[in-house]
């Protein structure tokens, strides 16, 4: 990750035109607001809006005269493929203050300079929480043009249900009752307009807290399984190692900057 800060400033939120060859950009404006050209189109950025810039957007503004005050993120992805991996973020999110992004943003900044996470293994945990809460955001109603449809209503319902709910049973069959749908329907559409299974989002959301827990917590790893809604620490340790490449206790030394 190349930053991560809040800070304010008297200048153009942009400046002149220019685009990143490979990196995101991502700002949140918690005071101020002017005109903007992303991507050619143009909009006017005020307090509780999320830019997102995508590599290759061009980008401009030039409101001199505006006090912006703001949390600023730039990351690059490892890889085309995990760029394309990046959830279909619009370029603005209008997400009124909302205290849950915010909050996660802010915990975004704290991880990035923070001194415990050498490796920035917490930094891109924090990311991954941001992005799926600007997602969510997007889906319940932030793009800037067309307001969302009943079903991605229905998907961002489910969404947020499992942010919340994962660590307790969270089926899919529970999860299509909730927005009424049918499980083979639901299941598609979710994978359609989230880029993921439902079930996989649940295992993303349980493992996004275990690595939370192994890094700010001496928590046994036992422990850590059943808060996260895993059946058994066998089993994390089982996932751990397919997408970390790691055990649980291994990530713990690695994010407290012992390996």
């Amino acid at each position: 990750m190349d930053l991560a800060a809040h800070y304010s400033c008297r200048a153009p939120l942009f400046g002149p035109d220019h685009t990143h060859h490979d990196r995101f950009q991502i700002g949140h404006v918690i005071r101020g607001s002017g005109p903007a050209r992303i991507d050619g189109q143009r909009v006017t950025v005020g307090v509780g809006d999320t830019v997102f810039v995508r590599p290759g957007q061009r980008h401009s503004s030039d409101d001199e005269s505006t006090n912006y005050e703001l949390i600023e993120i730039k990351f690059t992805a490892d890889s085309p493929a995990a760029a394309l991996a990046v959830p279909e973020i619009p370029l603005l999110v209008r997400s009124h203050g909302d205290p849950e992004l915010l909050t996660g943003l802010e915990r975004l900044v704290e991880a990035r300079m923070s001194e415990a996470d050498p490796r920035g293994w917490l930094s891109r945990v924090r990311l991954v929480e941001v992005l799926m809460l600007l997602s969510g955001k997007h889906l319940a109603g932030g793009r800037p043009t067309h307001p969302p449809t009943d079903l991605e209503r229905r998907i961002a319902q489910a969404a947020q249900f499992i942010a919340r709910n994962y660590s307790g049973s969270v089926t899919v069959r529970a999860l299509a009752d909730l927005v009424g749908l049918s499980p083979s329907h639901f299941s598609a559409c979710y994978r359609r307009i989230m880029k993921v299974s439902p079930a996989e989002a649940v295992i993303q959301r349980r493992l996004q807290h275990a690595c939370e827990l192994l890094a700010e917590t001496s928590l046994p790893v036992s422990d850590v399984a059943e808060l996260c809604g895993f059946s058994s620490s066998q089993y994390l340790a089982r996932l751990f190692s397919r997408r970390h490449g790691m055990s649980p206790s291994r990530y713990r030394q690695v994010a407290r900057g012992r390996g």
